[in-house]
């Protein structure tokens, strides 16, 4: 007889910005056979469904629904725990993604989905009526806690029941209690970062002040010099004469930022960009000793050189001999191929306008110097609303956490806790440990060459690359040997100093992008904005060959990637990682990337449940008081599985640590004072432990700080 499977799910009192567990008011359950039933969560009833080892259990986003009754009912965590663990907790919401992901791929990916949403695709029901307006149940529980089942309103039993019954049809719909590889750790995942959130992140409020006040002081220093400029361009004015609409231009004055000031702003960029195509042009001319007309060059607002060259290649170059000459015989294709090369169309928005990005413009504010005033004034209030408004006021922090995204890793919002940039600006130390409490800051050592390597050695059975991880060997250091044609040990001993240091810095920008398969042209700016690596397009092309050369697995990987997949004809193939989870409708790229950053991905998130257990469990089975575990005794000792929980996390150092933050390949924990060293040093073993369950063949490692601020 297959297990009983339960659709369960809480109605709660309301979530807040610093609640993200609220009290749970009412359970609601749905076996498919018998009819659906409501329990109150302190309910024995509650409890002795959980405690069966044979029960499934279901929900939609049903991290949240475990989250809360952990939080409330402690008693409830080694059963939940244990339920988890064994893959007998499965969720809608997860499944959809993985379904979506193996079908479909990333393209429309849907990160969160309602169960409304799954009802309408599998059940044809749409019930997005009762879940809109300020009064409808959903919003209300919070005032029948406590009220008898019996006095509840209909609408609010209904309410609940059905949510239990339509997650159990939905998840039957999407094929049952069978599970899709990575499944149980995505739901293990999709817990462990809710307890995250509902934790939070301790703040600074003293770094938050002086941040804000350092970076407010720079914006008011170039809110000077952007005032002081302007500006007189034709502003297009549309008018109705004789009830015909016609455009015309008038001409005004303006500054170029601040509301009514794009005119003038593009007209400046793109006088810029004109500018520099200019001297691109004149450069390659100047190299290949070519004369150049450049009267018969129309150039507007719409068209730049870069789109003209573009244009005029596709009605082949035979049409341009006015545009260019050589008295002593030449090769024109061979020049404007190379104009072609140098010269790109302006980047534009959907509207045809240029953008206006710091980035975008980098290559202009020499001939524009106000630009890059305007670029470094929008860069400082991009900082101010990214990383210090969202934490002025707040004791903490609790961000929303996405278990997985399309590329198979995690993603974060309100605030984006995984992209706090390091350094001496600051922002990291926004948020710090609570007092009486340090912070275990611990990131794998180039995890997605570790991941890499172990693809490979499934893949193919021996990897270069996994050998010298193995070894102890520093890679970067390996691959600059190679590009540079210096000895491996000279460059180590060095690496600190020049010109060492930026060998080993483009070095790894050639191993981490180089891995995802780009080619020249994109591992050039890839290079550029992410490492600042600036090498020319020669060099980038020279130097992926002799990487590909120093190691040889890279060469086979690309090569049967390319069988597969080649974006020239429209070829796309299906990507896979060790662990069997399957992505469709994979471009080269993304065939090339997937499989080990998502396993690198899958790795982060086992350790982290590993860490969860010792938090949940420690905490369980040594410092929660007697009544809390006396009121599900019955259940617990006489069943060994709890016998052996006991024994593990009994004691366990992390009993009272709390993970406040999870960085892709970093894991930030807080551990109390007294626990500190043993906390911190479990917490690197366990990521160690565990990683290597998943890099088979490669050895991974860590590296970490213990300190009260967040700057690792």
């Amino acid at each position: 007889m297959p297990p009983t499977l339960w659709a369960f799910d809480t109605e709660t009192y309301l979530i807040t910005d610093t609640d993200k567990a609220p009290k749970p008011v009412v359970c609601s359950w749905y076996n498919g056979s018998d009819p659906a039933f409501l329990t109150a969560p302190a309910d024995e009833n509650t409890l002795n469904i959980w405690a069966n080892p044979e029960h499934h259990f279901v929900g939609h986003n049903i991290a949240f629904d475990l989250c809360v009754m952990m939080r409330w009912h402690p008693v409830f965590i080694p059963f939940i725990v244990r339920a988890v663990e064994e893959g007998r907790v499965w969720d809608t919401q997860t499944r959809q993604q993985l379904i979506h992901l193996e079908q479909k791929g990333e393209y429309k990916y849907p990160v969160t989905i309602s169960l409304s949403d799954l009802e309408k695709i599998y059940l044809n029901i749409d019930r997005s009526e009762q879940k809109k307006g300020e009064d409808v149940w959903r919003l209300r529980y919070g005032t029948l806690d406590g009220v008898p089942f019996e006095q509840w309103p209909d609408e609010a039993v209904s309410y609940a029941i059905e949510d239990a019954v339509y997650t159990w049809c939905v998840f039957q719909a999407q094929g049952g209690p069978t599970p899709y590889p990575t499944e149980s750790l995505q739901i293990q995942a999709a817990l462990s970062l809710s307890l995250v959130s509902t934790w939070g992140f301790h703040t600074n409020q003293q770094n938050v002040a002086e941040v804000k006040q350092r970076i407010e002081l720079k914006m008011n220093a170039l809110r000077e010099q952007l005032d002081a400029f302007q500006l007189t361009v034709p502003v297009k004015r549309t008018r109705t004469k004789n009830k015909v609409k016609e455009v015309y231009y008038q001409e005004k004055t303006m500054g170029i930022i601040g509301k009514g000031t794009n005119p003038a702003l593009y007209h400046l960029v793109l006088e810029g960009w004109k500018l520099h195509h200019q001297k691109m042009l004149q450069d390659v001319a100047q190299e290949h000793g070519v004369g150049i007309n450049m009267d018969v060059v129309e150039l507007s607002s719409d068209i730049d050189l870069g789109m003209w060259l573009a244009q005029h290649k596709a009605q082949k170059w035979e049409y341009l001999p006015a545009f260019c000459w050589n008295e002593k015989g030449w090769n024109p294709k061979g020049f404007l191929n190379e104009c072609l090369k140098r010269i790109k169309p302006v980047a534009r928005n959907s509207r045809g306008e240029p953008k206006v990005g710091e980035n975008d413009i980098e290559d202009i504010v020499p001939y524009v110097p106000i630009l890059k005033v305007r670029a470094e004034y929008k860069h400082q209030e991009k900082m101010l609303a990214t990383y210090v408004l969202p934490y002025e006021g707040k004791y903490s922090i609790h961000a929303f956490f996405k278990p997985m995204v399309g590329t198979g890793r995690t993603a974060c919002a309100s605030p984006n806790l995984q992209n706090v940039p390091p350094g001496k600006e600051g922002f990291r130390k926004n948020v710090w440990a609570r007092p009486g409490y340090l912070l275990g800051t611990v990131d794998y050592s180039a995890l997605e060459l570790v991941t890499f390597a172990a693809t490979i050695v499934k893949k193919y059975g021996q990897s270069d690359m996994a050998e010298a991880i193995n070894a102890g060997m520093d890679v970067h250091c390996m691959t600059a040997s190679g590009l540079f044609d210096k000895p491996y040990e000279e460059i180590l001993a060095n690496k600190k100093k020049e010109p060492y240091k930026d060998w080993r810095q483009g070095s790894k920008a050639l191993n981490f992008g180089g891995l995802g398969g780009l080619g020249k042209v994109s591992f050039q700016s890839y290079a550029k904005y992410t490492y600042g690596v600036d090498w020319s397009l020669d060099e980038c092309g020279s130097r992926i060959k002799k990487w590909k050369a120093k190691w040889p697995e890279t060469k086979k990987y690309f090569s049967d990637n390319g069988q597969l997949c080649d974006g020239s004809d429209g070829r796309e193939a299906t990507a896979i990682n060790n662990m069997g989870r399957k992505k469709a409708n994979c471009r080269y790229t993304q065939l090339c990337n997937y499989p080990f950053q998502s396993l690198a991905a899958d790795g982060v998130k086992a350790a982290m449940w590993e860490l969860i257990k010792h938090q949940l469990l420690g905490w369980f089975w040594t410092d929660a008081d007697s009544n809390t575990r006396e009121s599900g005794a019955k259940f617990m000792y006489t069943d060994p599985a709890f016998n052996q929980q006991m024994t593990s996390y009994n004691g366990s150092p992390l009993r009272r640590s709390h993970i406040v933050n999870m960085v892709h390949d970093e894991l930030v924990m807080e551990h109390p004072t007294e626990l500190a060293e043993e906390g911190f040093a479990l917490q690197q073993k366990i990521m160690v432990d565990t990683m290597a369950l998943y890099t088979t063949g490669v050895q991974p490692s860590v590296e970490g700080k213990l300190d009260r601020e967040w700057d690792h």
